[in-house]
């Protein structure tokens, strides 16, 4: 009973001097209302800068582990000088060799 008694004179002498203070409490002058939103704004302004970086970056990496299969793939051809040579793709396989046997 003597600790709630304790806790609700705190309360009440806490309410007390908060009360008056906030009633006289001045307006913010116009330079901290301007560096408020400064801050908001250079705050929004990098989370989005970071978000984007994020979405970038792994936008790359499911590019590159998605193309793989596609950008690495060889081909054998038969050329001119009557070997066999790879590359990318059968005319450039043969470029150095006197082009594709047709």
């Amino acid at each position: 009973m003597f600790r709630r008694m304790l806790i609700g004179a705190a309360m009440a002498g806490v309410l007390a001097l908060e009360i008056p203070a906030a009633a006289f409490a001045q307006p913010p002058s116009p330079r901290d209302v301007l560096r408020k939103a400064d801050n908001g704004v250079r705050h929004a302004v990098k989370k989005t800068h970071r978000a984007v970086t994020h979405a970038d970056s792994r936008a790359r990496h499911e590019v590159r582990k998605h193309a793989r299969g596609v950008t690495h793939r060889t081909v054998r051809a038969m050329c001119n000088d009557g070997r066999i040579h790879a590359g990318r793709t059968r005319i450039t396989a043969c470029i150095d060799h006197g082009g594709l046997r047709g």
